[in-house]
């Protein structure tokens, strides 16, 4: 595939914090850009994740005159009062998830295929 061919084909952009980082997705299409933040962040760390986040749309904000939408709390997020109510519903998911943490040792865990 030639590199004409990809961008014609390939119509976006993924960027990924580096290995051993807060684990965040962006990824810019045409029109639009999508955060993901992964579920393993836990109390201050996911404050941190989310300030690092809010930078992230400072800069969409300002540069391409994107509106923010948080699918979880299904609007539009104003930074400036909702990121509590964001980092109360993502520490609420991941309180509901087993192993969230990257930092959780594999020798604590059970293999999934071990029933007994």
């Amino acid at each position: 595939m030639t590199e004409e061919d990809a961008q014609t084909e390939f119509r976006h952009i993924e960027l990924n914090s580096p290995e051993g980082g807060s684990g965040v997705q962006i990824t810019i299409e045409d029109e639009s850009a999508t955060i993901l933040i992964p579920y393993w962040h836990q109390a201050d760390a996911a404050r941190g994740v989310f300030d690092e986040v809010l930078q992230y749309l400072k800069v969409f904000e300002r540069e391409a005159a994107y509106v923010a939408y948080d699918p979880q709390l299904e609007k539009p997020l104003d930074p400036s009062t909702d990121l509590a109510e964001a980092i109360a519903v993502y520490s609420g998911v991941t309180e509901t998830i087993p192993f969230t943490s990257s930092e959780a040792d594999p020798e604590d865990r059970k293999p999934w295929w071990k029933f007994w």
